[in-house]
Order: structure tokens, then C-alpha cells, then sequence
């Protein structure tokens, strides 16, 4: 069974997303959006990412919507 991406890979991969588009601040921007997903402060969702927290498929569908906006 493969293991579940973590917060740290799912937001590295927000981020990218982001600046391709052409965002200013794509990393603050991605973890803004974790952040919101998760319901937690940005510092939290830092915290997490560090941790290597593994995610939810329901935490990376929203994030992902919400990149895509």
C-alpha cells in the first residue's frame, strides 16, 4: 500500500502551481491555503509540514480546488 503524500509534499506542490501561474508569494500563499483547509493558524500548518504529517485525500482535493481558483 503506497503511503499518503504528506502536508510538506502537497503544499511543495501548491506552491508550485502558484508560481507558475504567476502568483507573488506562491509558498506564503500555499501554506495560507493549507492553513485555511486544515482550520488552523499558518504557524500550525508549518509546524505540520515540518512533522511530515501525512494528508487526507479530502485535505488534498480542497487544497488543490482551491489552488486552482
Amino acid at each position: 500500500m503506497a503511503s499518503e503524500p504528506t502536508l510538506d509534499d502537497v503544499v511543495h506542490d501548491g506552491r508550485l502551481r502558484l508560481a507558475a501561474a504567476g502568483v507573488g508569494s506562491p509558498e506564503s500563499d500555499a501554506v495560507a491555503l493549507a492553513a485555511h483547509v486544515l482550520g488552523v493558524e499558518d504557524a500550525e500548518a508549518r509546524r505540520r509540514m515540518i512533522l511530515r504529517h501525512p494528508t487526507e485525500p479530502a485535505f488534498r482535493d480542497r487544497f488543490t480546488a482551491l489552488v486552482r481558483e
